[in-house]
C-alpha cells in the first residue's frame, strides 16, 4: 500500500514545475547579433509569472577582439504596450554577464530593451546610444501555470485512488464478476 502512495506522490511531484539554478545562459535562451556583439537573454523561471521575482540573465560576447565584452555601459528598459515602465541607470557589465531581477505586475507581452551606450554619463541622450537589442518576454498570470499542472495532478490522484479501491475491493469485484457470468 505504501508503494502505491509513494508512486502517486512521485507522479504528483514530478508534474509540478520546479525552480532551476543556471550557471550560464542555456540553449533555449533568446539571442541577437548586431555588428560584432552577440547578446543572449534568458529568464529564471523560464515562464515568468506576475507578482514573483524574475531573474533576467544577460550575456554579451564580442566576435571582435578589439571590442571588449566587459565594462560596456548598458541601460535596460522594460516596455509594455510601447510604454516604458522601467529604466535602469547605466550599468557596467562585469565579465559580460549580469542578472537583473524584476517583478512583473501585469500579464502580457513585454519588450526588454538593452541599450549599448558610448559612455556612462549621458544615458538620456539619443546620440549616446550605440545600438539597442530588443527581446519579447511573455509574462503569465499565476493561474495559467496552475491550470497546466492541475489536470496532471488530478489524473495522477484519480489513477492512484482507483488502483487502491480496486485492490481493496478485489474479492468483492471478483464475486460480482462470477455472479454476472
Amino acid at each position: 500500500m505504501t508503494t502505491y502512495i509513494t508512486i502517486c506522490l512521485l507522479i504528483t511531484i514530478g508534474a509540478m514545475p520546479m525552480g532551476t539554478i543556471l550557471a550560464d545562459i542555456p540553449k533555449n535562451g533568446l539571442s541577437q547579433k548586431i555588428g560584432s556583439y552577440t547578446i543572449q537573454l534568458n529568464t529564471v523561471p523560464t515562464i515568468p509569472t506576475i507578482g514573483k521575482k524574475t531573474n533576467i540573465l544577460i550575456s554579451i560576447a564580442s566576435s571582435n577582439s578589439d571590442l571588449p565584452s566587459t565594462d560596456i555601459p548598458i541601460v535596460i528598459r522594460i516596455l509594455k504596450d510601447d510604454s516604458e515602465i522601467n529604466k535602469t541607470k547605466p550599468i557596467f557589465l562585469s565579465g559580460g554577464h549580469m542578472i537583473y531581477p524584476y517583478v512583473f505586475k501585469v500579464p502580457g507581452l513585454y519588450g526588454l530593451h538593452v541599450d549599448f551606450l558610448n559612455n556612462s554619463l549621458g544615458s538620456d541622450s539619443g546620440s549616446n546610444q550605440l545600438s539597442t537589442f530588443e527581446f519579447p518576454l511573455q509574462i503569465s498570470d499565476t493561474n495559467q501555470i496552475s491550470l497546466i499542472a492541475t489536470p496532471v495532478v488530478v489524473l495522477a490522484l484519480g489513477i492512484g485512488v482507483a488502483f487502491l479501491a480496486i485492490k481493496k475491493h478485489r474479492v468483492f469485484l471478483h464475486m460480482l464478476k462470477k455472479r454476472n457470468l
